[in-house]
């Protein structure tokens, strides 16, 4: 009976121990499997380490490119402004100009008719100069040829116009 239980005792211990190595080389499995995931893990938290100091890089290269940009953006904008002000004095200097030059077209067209006008005149006073010259001719031809048929003009001559005298034809009729 001792004997019985003993051997009863043995069997279940036994029985425990084959359990127990059982559970042993489950948990053993579940730490080699655990052991292989936490090696895996770190290998992928290098690779994850190494993308963030490159991700870190590539963001800082970003950041001073987008800066210069920012800063390339900003003169662009400032030559923008300044040709814009450049055009819009531009604008309206040509606008000035423009008016200037419409008062200058009516100017020289009033000068083109004042000067087309004086023509004109000068024509009309250069024909009747031309006449005048032609009469005063004739005249000092008349006035020779009576002379020569009329000899007491010359002795009178210097009566014709006087006042008080025969010869005073603006006070005396000479319809007469």
């Amino acid at each position: 009976t001792i004997l019985i239980n003993l051997s009863n005792e043995v069997n279940a211990v036994k029985s425990q121990v084959t359990k127990a190595q059982l559970l042993l080389k489950r948990e053993q499995q579940a730490l080699q499997v655990l052991g292989l995931e936490i090696k895996q893990l770190e290998e992928d938290d290098g690779a994850l380490a190494a993308q963030v100091i490159k991700a870190e890089q590539l963001a800082q290269n970003l950041s001073e490119e987008a800066e210069e940009l920012g800063k390339l953006a900003w003169q662009k904008k400032m030559a923008h402004e300044k040709s814009k002000n450049e055009l819009e004095e531009l604008k309206s200097n040509l606008s000035e100009l423009d008016r200037c030059l419409d008062l200058n077209k009516k100017e020289k067209e009033r000068l083109e008719a004042e000067a087309g006008s004086l023509q004109i005149e000068l024509k009309k006073a250069h024909h009747k100069l031309q006449k005048y010259g032609k009469d005063g001719e004739s005249s000092k031809a008349y006035m020779a040829q009576m002379l020569r048929k009329h000899q007491w003009i010359e002795s009178e001559q210097h009566l014709f116009g006087k006042e008080g005298t025969d010869y005073d034809f603006e006070n005396r009729d000479t319809d007469e």
